[in-house]
């Protein structure tokens, strides 16, 4: 056989042919390169599975043909072995045969070729057709893979990519004493960029902040959008000293000024960072411990990092057990309402009463405005406004028997008043 000729760039309009008949080989090269509409730059033909790997190590080709029985390993163990890695898990394959086999068949697809065809039935249409359909194929197969593990608008991994890598790095810390640090991220006051420039602007911002991110990062660190405008990273085998260099460059080179809607914006950013410290975390304490310090720079004036301390801790513990038990308190009608009167400043009179909550676990002391606030980080506005409305409007029922007509303020955030459940729940009461 001729000395292999690769093709100059390592993702090309090319077929590979790898087949040990020379006339099969010369056959299928012919019905691609006469035939084949998108006639490929290059059709390169081996006669063995290992020069094959070796080309697939060299460049991407755009379709590969195997013949099943080939010498040293047959078609199939040649399919799984590429299957395994990420450079070529999605080159399409077309396996052929001598002989139809319908078991060989089955297994050849379950294993992940995009079609299986009898040599003696090939024909330059059919086997030019069954080409570009295999490329389609796994071009599909790649945009789906792309947006199961990669944010759609920025390019940072999924939250989905992001929690398996944060489980694998803390499984590593855990059983090799690795080290790692994870920084939660949160745009400050991105709101008012939605608000006044609307959502189109909003999202190149995040698509530039996400850009300034990754470039602030090093190359073994994972960068994901949680959602919205929070972000988080994932530094692993670092120090503290490290981590806080890294959190300084993405704060500067973040608020630097943007060109949003033709004229300079500034954003900053309030950055929470944990560190692993030799102890076993669920990645969800250990996400809601980075959670807690960005929450405390938010505090702290904002455009700025906190870490985590052993003060956050007992808040972050507090806080950890209060928002486990608040979802069961509501639905078992657990929190309690008070009333406060409304008194008509013309006569004295009582205008009306104003329904307010409060929750007393065991235990605890809880604020008013810390109840509202694990109220809506939960995302339990909806659950919460349904049991109010029906517990305030039973409560007004056996008013209305007993004493005289009085109006009922309960109090809704402006942005949860258009709800369809809470329709829905004012029409049942």
């Amino acid at each position: 056989m001729s000395e292999l000729v690769y093709p100059n760039n390592n993702t090309s309009n090319s077929v590979l042919i790898v087949d040990d008949n020379s006339a099969d080989r010369e056959l299928f090269s012919h019905y691609i390169g006469t035939e084949y509409a998108n006639s490929p730059d290059d059709i390169v033909v081996v006669d063995s599975c290992e020069l094959a790997l070796s080309v697939i190590q060299s460049y991407t080709p755009s379709c590969c043909l195997v013949d099943y029985w080939l010498p040293n390993k047959n078609g199939l163990e040649f399919l799984k072995e590429i299957r395994q890695h990420e450079r070529s898990k999605y080159i399409p394959v077309i396996m052929m045969t001598g002989e139809g086999d319908e078991a060989i068949a089955a297994e050849v697809m379950r294993s992940g070729a995009q079609d299986y065809l009898i040599k003696s039935h090939i024909t330059a249409e059919r086997l030019n057709k069954s080409i570009e359909a295999a490329i389609r194929a796994c071009d599909v197969q790649r945009q789906l893979q792309y947006l199961a593990h990669y944010d759609t608008l920025t390019g940072l991994l999924s939250r989905a990519l992001f929690m398996d890598r944060l489980q694998i790095s803390l499984d590593k810390c855990d059983r090799y004493q690795h080290t790692c640090s994870l920084l939660y991220v949160d745009v400050d006051n991105f709101k008012h960029i939605n608000d006044r420039y609307g959502h189109h602007v909003g999202d190149l911002a995040l698509q530039i902040i996400s850009a300034r991110i990754k470039e602030s990062c090093r190359g073994t660190d994972s960068a994901a959008r949680l959602g919205g405008d929070e972000f988080a990273i994932l530094l692993e085998r670092i120090d503290e000293a490290n981590t806080s260099l890294i959190a300084e460059k993405i704060l500067a080179v973040v608020s630097q000024p943007l060109s949003l809607a033709g004229r300079k914006v500034k954003l900053t950013l309030s950055i929470g960072i944990t560190h692993y410290s030799g102890i076993s975390y669920s990645i969800t304490e250990f996400l809601k411990q980075a959670d807690e310090a960005m929450y405390y720079a938010k505090k702290s004036g904002k455009a700025s990092y906190a870490w985590f301390s052993e003060k956050q801790n007992g808040e972050w513990e507090r806080r950890y057990q209060l928002e486990s038990m608040l979802p069961a308190s509501i639905r078992e009608n657990a929190l309690d309402l008070v009333y406060q009167p409304i008194i008509d400043a013309n006569n004295h009179a009582l205008f009306g009463i104003e329904v307010l909550t409060r929750w007393n676990p065991h235990g605890y002391s809880i604020a008013a405005n810390e109840l509202v606030s694990m109220i809506e980080r939960l995302g339990l506005f909806d659950t919460f406004h349904s049991w109010l409305i029906d517990a305030a409007f039973s409560q007004y029922k056996k008013w209305q028997n007993s004493t005289q007509n009085i109006k009922l303020c309960v109090n809704i955030p402006v942005h949860h008043s258009y709800n369809d459940g809470l329709l829905q729940s004012l029409q049942k009461s």
